[in-house]
Protein backbone atom coordinates (compact mmCIF):
# COMPACT_ATOMS: atom_id res chain seq x y z
CA UNK A 1 0.00 0.00 0.00
CA UNK A 2 3.04 2.50 1.07
CA UNK A 3 4.00 2.71 -3.17
CA UNK A 4 0.34 3.93 -3.87
CA UNK A 5 0.93 7.33 -1.20
CA UNK A 6 4.70 7.88 -0.86
CA UNK A 7 5.11 9.69 -3.65
CA UNK A 8 1.90 11.45 -3.38
CA UNK A 9 2.82 12.88 -0.16
CA UNK A 10 6.73 12.70 0.45
CA UNK A 11 8.44 15.54 0.32
CA UNK A 12 8.29 19.09 2.20
CA UNK A 13 4.84 21.07 2.00
CA UNK A 14 4.32 24.86 3.43
CA UNK A 15 0.81 26.07 4.40
CA UNK A 16 -1.02 28.30 1.20
CA UNK A 17 -2.48 30.45 4.09
CA UNK A 18 1.11 31.40 5.00
CA UNK A 19 2.64 31.94 1.75
CA UNK A 20 -0.35 34.10 0.94
CA UNK A 21 -0.06 36.30 4.03
CA UNK A 22 3.27 36.70 2.66
CA UNK A 23 3.04 37.43 -0.79
CA UNK A 24 0.04 39.80 0.46
CA UNK A 25 1.77 41.59 3.53
CA UNK A 26 5.18 41.58 2.22
CA UNK A 27 5.90 40.63 6.33
CA UNK A 28 6.51 37.26 7.69
CA UNK A 29 6.01 38.59 11.05
CA UNK A 30 2.47 39.77 9.98
CA UNK A 31 1.73 36.36 8.13
CA UNK A 32 2.69 34.65 11.51
CA UNK A 33 0.87 36.89 13.88
CA UNK A 34 -2.36 34.80 15.29
CA UNK A 35 -1.07 31.98 13.31
CA UNK A 36 -3.90 28.62 13.61
CA UNK A 37 -2.65 25.89 15.71
CA UNK A 38 -1.54 23.49 12.89
CA UNK A 39 1.69 22.83 11.33
CA UNK A 40 2.83 25.91 9.10
CA UNK A 41 5.47 23.39 7.33
CA UNK A 42 5.92 19.52 7.15
CA UNK A 43 8.38 17.21 5.82
CA UNK A 44 7.22 13.92 5.18
CA UNK A 45 9.63 11.41 4.20
CA UNK A 46 9.01 8.44 1.57
CA UNK A 47 8.57 4.97 2.63
CA UNK A 48 8.62 2.07 -0.08
CA UNK A 49 7.00 -0.26 2.02
CA UNK A 50 5.67 0.04 5.44
CA UNK A 51 2.25 1.08 6.66
CA UNK A 52 3.08 3.92 7.67
CA UNK A 53 5.36 6.67 7.47
CA UNK A 54 6.84 9.87 9.60
CA UNK A 55 6.79 13.50 9.26
CA UNK A 56 8.55 16.36 11.02
CA UNK A 57 6.58 19.54 11.29
CA UNK A 58 6.48 22.93 12.67
CA UNK A 59 3.91 24.14 14.13
CA UNK A 60 4.43 27.96 14.30
CA UNK A 61 8.12 28.22 12.72
CA UNK A 62 9.75 28.00 15.87
CA UNK A 63 7.84 24.73 17.59
CA UNK A 64 9.23 21.21 16.76
CA UNK A 65 6.74 18.34 16.50
CA UNK A 66 6.22 15.20 14.78
CA UNK A 67 3.33 13.51 12.69
CA UNK A 68 2.89 9.39 11.90
CA UNK A 69 0.73 8.84 8.66
CA UNK A 70 -0.41 5.51 8.29
CA UNK A 71 -1.27 4.14 5.16
CA UNK A 72 -4.69 3.23 4.85
CA UNK A 73 -8.19 4.88 3.56
CA UNK A 74 -9.37 7.60 6.30
CA UNK A 75 -12.56 9.53 5.74
CA UNK A 76 -12.32 9.03 2.34
CA UNK A 77 -10.37 7.46 -0.51
CA UNK A 78 -8.35 9.93 -0.90
CA UNK A 79 -7.46 10.76 2.67
CA UNK A 80 -4.52 9.14 5.42
CA UNK A 81 -5.10 9.19 9.49
CA UNK A 82 -2.52 10.90 10.96
CA UNK A 83 -1.18 10.60 14.89
CA UNK A 84 0.54 14.12 16.00
CA UNK A 85 1.73 15.89 18.78
CA UNK A 86 -0.49 18.73 18.91
CA UNK A 87 -1.96 16.84 22.22
CA UNK A 88 -5.67 18.07 21.24
CA UNK A 89 -8.10 16.16 23.43
CA UNK A 90 -11.19 15.18 21.14
CA UNK A 91 -9.80 16.12 17.90
CA UNK A 92 -8.54 13.23 15.35
CA UNK A 93 -6.81 14.28 12.52
CA UNK A 94 -6.01 12.74 8.69
CA UNK A 95 -3.97 13.87 5.60
CA UNK A 96 -5.94 14.17 3.21
CA UNK A 97 -4.41 15.05 -1.05
CA UNK A 98 -5.91 16.79 -4.66
CA UNK A 99 -4.32 15.76 -7.83
CA UNK A 100 -4.58 17.83 -10.99
CA UNK A 101 -2.76 17.65 -14.20
CA UNK A 102 -0.28 20.31 -12.59
CA UNK A 103 -0.04 19.77 -9.15
CA UNK A 104 -0.85 18.03 -6.36
CA UNK A 105 -2.61 20.10 -2.99
CA UNK A 106 -2.15 18.28 0.32
CA UNK A 107 -4.47 19.42 3.24
CA UNK A 108 -4.25 19.11 7.11
CA UNK A 109 -7.46 17.92 8.35
CA UNK A 110 -9.00 17.90 12.06
CA UNK A 111 -12.07 16.30 13.00
CA UNK A 112 -14.16 16.21 16.32
CA UNK A 113 -13.19 12.45 17.39
CA UNK A 114 -16.62 11.59 18.69
CA UNK A 115 -18.99 12.46 15.41
CA UNK A 116 -15.77 12.89 12.75
CA UNK A 117 -17.26 16.44 11.87
CA UNK A 118 -14.61 18.40 10.32
CA UNK A 119 -13.60 21.30 12.22
CA UNK A 120 -10.60 22.55 10.02
CA UNK A 121 -8.71 21.73 7.08
CA UNK A 122 -5.59 23.47 5.86
CA UNK A 123 -4.30 23.49 2.65
CA UNK A 124 -0.06 23.18 1.83
CA UNK A 125 1.88 23.47 -1.31
CA UNK A 126 5.13 21.25 -1.97
CA UNK A 127 8.08 23.18 -2.01
CA UNK A 128 10.68 20.40 -2.33
CA UNK A 129 10.67 17.05 -3.02
CA UNK A 130 13.54 14.06 -2.00
CA UNK A 131 16.14 13.13 0.42
CA UNK A 132 19.05 14.99 1.65
CA UNK A 133 21.86 13.90 3.80
CA UNK A 134 21.39 17.24 6.20
CA UNK A 135 19.69 16.08 9.68
CA UNK A 136 16.11 16.89 8.60
CA UNK A 137 14.92 18.87 11.07
CA UNK A 138 17.18 21.35 9.58
CA UNK A 139 16.51 20.99 6.38
CA UNK A 140 12.95 21.32 7.67
CA UNK A 141 14.23 25.38 8.35
CA UNK A 142 16.47 25.51 5.35
CA UNK A 143 13.41 25.03 2.84
CA UNK A 144 11.13 27.52 4.75
CA UNK A 145 14.24 29.87 4.53
CA UNK A 146 14.76 29.51 0.91
CA UNK A 147 11.14 29.80 0.14
CA UNK A 148 11.43 32.84 2.25
CA UNK A 149 14.36 34.29 -0.27
CA UNK A 150 12.48 33.41 -3.22
CA UNK A 151 9.19 35.00 -2.49
CA UNK A 152 10.56 38.36 -0.72
CA UNK A 153 14.53 38.33 -1.37
CA UNK A 154 16.41 36.79 -4.40
CA UNK A 155 17.23 39.13 -7.53
CA UNK A 156 19.58 41.81 -8.71
CA UNK A 157 19.79 45.01 -7.41
CA UNK A 158 21.70 48.34 -7.27
CA UNK A 159 21.27 51.10 -4.59
CA UNK A 160 23.13 52.77 -2.31
CA UNK A 161 24.92 52.38 1.21
CA UNK A 162 24.19 54.90 4.30
CA UNK A 163 27.45 57.17 2.40
CA UNK A 164 26.41 57.42 -0.66
CA UNK A 165 28.44 54.24 -2.31
CA UNK A 166 27.25 52.84 -5.49
CA UNK A 167 26.29 48.61 -5.30
CA UNK A 168 25.17 45.96 -7.11
CA UNK A 169 24.08 43.17 -5.38
CA UNK A 170 22.68 39.96 -5.79
CA UNK A 171 20.61 37.68 -3.06
CA UNK A 172 20.57 33.82 -4.03
CA UNK A 173 17.43 32.07 -3.16
CA UNK A 174 19.57 29.33 -1.18
CA UNK A 175 20.77 32.50 1.37
CA UNK A 176 24.28 33.68 -0.61
CA UNK A 177 24.29 37.16 -1.30
CA UNK A 178 27.13 39.23 -3.15
CA UNK A 179 28.09 43.10 -3.36
CA UNK A 180 27.66 42.93 0.21
CA UNK A 181 30.21 42.74 3.17
CA UNK A 182 28.65 39.28 4.40
CA UNK A 183 28.11 35.69 2.23
CA UNK A 184 25.10 34.71 3.67
CA UNK A 185 21.64 36.48 5.01
CA UNK A 186 18.51 34.98 6.47
CA UNK A 187 15.50 36.58 6.67
CA UNK A 188 13.99 35.93 9.99
CA UNK A 189 10.64 33.42 10.42
CA UNK A 190 10.97 32.67 13.82
CA UNK A 191 8.77 35.56 15.98
CA UNK A 192 8.90 33.42 19.31
CA UNK A 193 10.94 35.91 22.01
CA UNK A 194 11.91 39.35 21.23
CA UNK A 195 12.14 40.63 17.83
CA UNK A 196 12.09 44.50 16.17
CA UNK A 197 10.28 42.52 13.49
CA UNK A 198 11.26 41.63 9.77
CA UNK A 199 14.73 41.25 9.68
CA UNK A 200 17.95 40.02 7.48
CA UNK A 201 20.26 38.73 9.78
CA UNK A 202 24.02 38.62 7.73
CA UNK A 203 26.64 35.87 8.28
CA UNK A 204 24.51 34.39 11.29
CA UNK A 205 26.04 32.62 13.98
CA UNK A 206 29.43 34.03 12.65
CA UNK A 207 32.19 36.42 14.01
CA UNK A 208 31.16 39.89 12.00
CA UNK A 209 27.37 38.83 11.95
CA UNK A 210 24.78 41.59 11.87
CA UNK A 211 21.18 41.75 11.50
CA UNK A 212 19.02 44.58 10.21
CA UNK A 213 15.74 45.46 10.33
CA UNK A 214 13.72 45.20 6.63
CA UNK A 215 11.15 46.93 5.03
CA UNK A 216 10.35 44.26 2.14
CA UNK A 217 9.15 46.58 -0.81
CA UNK A 218 8.23 44.94 -3.95
CA UNK A 219 10.84 46.94 -5.92
CA UNK A 220 12.76 48.05 -3.23
CA UNK A 221 14.70 46.57 -0.03
CA UNK A 222 15.19 49.20 2.52
CA UNK A 223 17.71 47.87 5.43
CA UNK A 224 18.11 49.80 8.56
CA UNK A 225 20.58 49.46 11.43
CA UNK A 226 18.82 48.04 14.82
CA UNK A 227 19.16 49.35 18.44
CA UNK A 228 18.44 47.80 21.62
CA UNK A 229 17.60 49.22 24.81
CA UNK A 230 16.40 47.80 28.13
CA UNK A 231 13.14 49.89 29.14
CA UNK A 232 10.64 49.61 32.20
CA UNK A 233 7.57 47.73 31.97
CA UNK A 234 4.39 50.36 31.47
CA UNK A 235 2.91 48.99 34.69
CA UNK A 236 4.85 50.33 37.75
CA UNK A 237 3.26 47.09 39.71
CA UNK A 238 5.67 45.24 37.82
CA UNK A 239 9.57 44.51 38.52
CA UNK A 240 10.62 43.43 35.88
CA UNK A 241 12.22 45.23 32.78
CA UNK A 242 12.13 44.17 28.75
CA UNK A 243 14.63 44.46 25.83
CA UNK A 244 13.03 46.97 23.16
CA UNK A 245 14.31 46.95 19.82
CA UNK A 246 14.22 50.12 17.60
CA UNK A 247 15.22 50.97 13.46
CA UNK A 248 18.42 53.08 13.71
CA UNK A 249 19.61 54.70 10.29
CA UNK A 250 18.96 53.54 6.88
CA UNK A 251 21.86 51.60 6.08
CA UNK A 252 21.11 49.96 2.58
CA UNK A 253 18.34 50.86 -0.38
CA UNK A 254 18.56 48.92 -2.62
CA UNK A 255 16.06 49.02 -5.68
CA UNK A 256 15.63 45.27 -7.48
CA UNK A 257 16.54 44.50 -11.69
CA UNK A 258 13.86 43.62 -13.89
CA UNK A 259 14.75 41.87 -16.68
Amino acid sequence: MAWQFSPIISGYWISSRYLDEVRRTRSPKAAIHDFPNFPVIMRIEPAAAADSTHADVAFNLHEGGEMTVLFRPGTSATSLPAHTSLGEDATSYELAYQISATDTVLYFVKRDQQHQREIGRFAYRRVARGKTDKNPVEQLGDEASHTLNRLLVAGAYVGTDSLGKQLRVQFLPDGQVRGLPFRMYHVLEDFIGPAIGDEILFNMYKKGGEGFAVDFGRDTLRLYSVHSAVEAPADPTRQDSALVFHRGLLRYQLVRQRR
